[in-house]
Parts: C-alpha cells; structure tokens; sequence
C-alpha cells in the first residue's frame, strides 16, 4: 500500500482544528498540528463564543463580556500554539462568535479547509438530544473530511505518529473520496 509520500492525489493545504479548550478538543491540537506539518499545510486554529449563554445577560453587560471572552480565547490559543505562533505563514488564530457549527462551516468554506480536526465530547443519547454535538453537524455539513478525536484519547506527545486508520465501509456505491484519504 503506498503511504502519503507516494499519493499525489491527495493534498492538504488547509487544516481546521477547532477548540473549545476541553480536554477533548485539546487531545486533538497534537494531531492537527503533526497533519498540518507532515503536508506543509496552514493551520488554522479556531475557537468559536456561542453567543447564546449572553442573552441572559442584560444588554449593557453584554459587549464588554464578549470582548473579554475573546480576549481570554486568544489568550489559549496563543499557549496552544506556543512557539509556533512565530510562524504566522503557517499559523493563524481565529477567534469568532456565533452558532458553533455554522461559524465552523463558513470557516471551513471561506478559508478552503481541505481537512477539519474536532474534539468531541462523546455524548450519548439524552445528553446528545438536548444539546446535540457540534462535531456531528460539522460532520454532517463540511465540504471536507472531518476528523474527529473522541474523549478518551490518551495524552500524547506534540508529534505524533498515525499507525492506524479505521475506515468504515458500506456496502454501497461511495461516491465520496473518503477513501483516498483513508490511504
């Protein structure tokens, strides 16, 4: 099997990773910065405010909150980042407000993001029925291929090796292109 080296057909140019500074999105900076790295891809780092929780706040109170919390997001991702935030041809930060999933979408179409790397909580059942799962509409709606990383990942190092992939099959037509990045 060729590996990703000997594949011209695939090329990543754009990588997504979206955190929201949980545990289980922040499993997932190690590999999107080792995918961005090993295709000499631009990274863009993404935090989105739902701005939802601030309209129970009066409305005077509300802008200077919002500032702040775009303050401390940028604050995280720079730590995130650490020295590779002196790379800003490879590197960008992006602190956006707004309905999660549908600013995470318009990242991934305005910037070209070839790939999306999201954290997910691994909520089951109920939970996920009364405050659905962020990763599962990006799934659903990306351009791209999302790559999830569940929430029990262990710790790993900064660079880190993909030895195995699962790619599910259906036995159906696959009109996707899924399985070339699978390969």
């Amino acid at each position: 099997m060729e590996g990703p080296e000997s594949n011209s057909e695939i090329t990543l140019h754009h990588v997504l990773f979206a955190t929201d500074f949980s545990p289980a999105s922040d499993a997932g900076f190690a590999y999107a910065a080792t995918i961005a790295d090993r295709y000499h891809a631009r990274l863009y780092v993404a935090h989105v405010i739902n701005l939802e929780p601030f309209d129970l706040i009066g409305a005077e109170s509300s802008p200077a909150m919002i500032r702040q919390a775009r303050e401390q997001a940028q604050q995280k991702i720079d730590r995130l980042l650490g020295g590779r935030r002196l790379q800003a041809d490879r590197y960008q930060a992006i602190v956006a407000d707004g309905a999660v999933s549908e600013v995470l979408i318009d990242l991934v179409q305005r910037n070209h993001i070839d790939l999306a790397v999201l954290g997910t909580h691994g909520r089951r059942a109920f939970k996920k029925l009364l405050l659905g799962s962020i990763a599962e509409e990006v799934f659903r709606m990306a351009p791209c291929p999302v790559l999830t990383i569940g929430p029990r990942t262990a710790s790993i190092p900064a660079n880190v090796e993909l030895r195995h992939i699962l790619y599910l099959l259906e036995f159906a037509p696959d009109s996707s292109e899924a399985a070339k990045y699978a390969v």
